[in-house]
């Protein structure tokens, strides 16, 4: 028998999306501006995931009625919201962090060159980056992302 993490563990970005309902991806986007500590706000074994945002809590798990099929629930709201939202962006984060596919070495490949379209070598040797970003949100999610990227390896 599957379990919830086994189905969480292959559950792509577009069947998220599909969960979530016609506005699932703006959902996972709004969820991800949530800032998560993983080991005081979730809580995940075989057959229960949940994440507590502090104004509300999401709980997912396998119905037993209905093979495979998710039951996603929000103590704040009713139907699809932000709080969902949040919960398959941090399990995207958490499992996508498992395996290094074919596709997210091409993608680090990709990234790297760009990257150094963006380096100038100093007088002193040192590499210094030159970057544009949109506004002072897309710093915050980089700055977060580049914590957990770091924080991954200590």
């Amino acid at each position: 028998m599957i379990t919830l993490k086994d189905k969480l563990s292959h559950l792509s970005y577009q069947e998220a999306c599909k969960l979530l309902g016609a506005k699932g991806k703006s959902l996972i986007i709004e969820g991800g501006k949530y800032d998560v500590d993983i080991y005081d706000q979730v809580t995940i074994n075989d057959n229960y995931f949940e994440l507590n945002l502090g104004e509300a809590v999401v709980g997912i798990s396998m119905n037993p009625e209905k093979h495979q099929q998710l039951d996603i629930n929000c103590s704040l709201c009713t139907g699809f919201c932000e709080h969902k939202g949040a919960a398959f962006a941090l399990i995207g984060e958490m499992f996508s962090a498992e395996e290094e596919s074919e596709k997210t070495v091409e993608l680090a490949g990709a990234f790297k060159a760009k990257l150094l379209d963006c380096l100038e070598k100093g007088d002193d040797g040192e590499l210094k980056m030159t970057i544009a970003i949109q506004d002072e949100g897309m710093l915050d999610n980089m700055a977060q992302s580049l914590a957990k990227m770091v924080g991954a390896r200590i």
